[in-house]
């Protein structure tokens, strides 16, 4: 009748009206297919990128592997012999045998790089803050663009813990005044424009560690050879930077970004009751020349042969 007529040409108007598309599901598998096709790109890319940055990191691990394997090379026969005069050789206790500007090194001191002795502070200190400092300074000077780094000597930390106040209520309390104008004495005289700040710290006279300030990655980090961290220590130094920068710069600083590690499972251990300065000298060495920690209680003996030799030549050896 009529109505099914007017239906069958409505049914008829809405097709001429709408072309037929083609089946959702072909549409749908080809878009599922590009989709696809578009991850494994970006997997294909992402794999890409980790094997350039995985080879990237080998290839700077086996670059600082090398530089501490020099590090670490044998005497000649000539050093032998220097490092032999300087340390076993017969002569006064007091007689001077190294020496750069105010700082000198006696024969006394010297006889404390045998085998099997304890450091002194005469021996770590003239180490740092003068063979470390004028290798730093060389390597800047070949080295582009690279900031000095600074090595305060052992009475820095002692000096801003107030370690020698007669005061037992003072003594061993941060005070930023005692230290005020140390920062004076680092290369730029802006300890914020430096690279590294190496921090010997002497725990009571029984024992050497040492603090590392990475002012580029900032960073405190604590190195010691038997494993232990003076968290004091480390937050005293933070508040350090804080300090400076409120007095040099009139400002605050964000201490948000900064980190503060404890000694690390993977630092080199002492299996012995004196070899800590030693230690803390070659923590320091490695880590101003940018190497990783490779040595261990095996190579002690030859590093005290590289600290007399450094000390002899007034500058740390390459």
């Amino acid at each position: 009748g009529l109505s099914t007529f007017i239906q069958i040409f409505q049914q008829g108007e809405i097709l001429t009206s709408k072309p037929r598309l083609p089946s959702s599901d072909a549409a749908a598998a080809r878009l599922d297919e590009k989709i696809k096709e578009k991850e494994s790109q970006r997997r294909s890319d992402l794999r890409v990128n980790e094997l350039l940055a995985a080879k990237e990191k080998a290839d700077k691990e086996l670059e600082a592997k090398d530089a501490a394997s020099k590090l670490m090379r044998r005497l000649t026969p000539e050093e032998q012999e220097i490092v032999t005069n300087a340390t076993k050789g017969i002569g006064p206790d007091g007689e001077i045998l190294a020496r750069e500007g105010a700082d000198s090194v006696q024969r006394a001191s010297m006889q404390t790089l045998r085998r099997g002795q304890w450091l002194n502070d005469e021996i770590i200190n003239y180490f740092l803050k003068n063979c470390l400092a004028k290798r730093d300074e060389k390597m800047c000077s070949k080295q582009a663009g690279r900031k000095r780094s600074h090595f305060f000597n052992s009475f820095f930390v002692q000096t801003m813990f107030d370690e020698k106040n007669n005061n037992g209520n003072l003594r061993g309390k941060y005070n930023y005044k005692n230290v005020k104008r140390w920062g004076k004495k680092v290369p730029g005289k802006d300890i914020f424009n430096l690279k590294y700040i190496v921090c010997p710290i002497n725990l009571d006279n029984m024992h050497w560690t040492s603090a590392v300030i990475f002012m580029e990655e900032k960073r405190i980090q604590y190195y010691d050879s038997m494993g232990g961290t003076d968290r004091r220590k480390l937050k005293g130094l933070l508040q350090y930077l804080k300090d400076e920068y409120r007095a040099k710069k009139g400002g605050e600083l964000d201490t948000e970004e900064w980190e503060l590690v404890a000694c690390k499972r993977d630092t080199p251990r002492q299996l012995n009751g004196f070899d800590c300065g030693v230690f803390t000298c070659m923590f320091c060495d490695f880590i101003s020349k940018d190497c990783p920690l490779v040595f261990n209680q095996d190579h002690i003996d030859q590093c005290r042969e590289r600290i007399a030799l450094s000390i002899m030549k007034n500058c740390a050896i390459e």
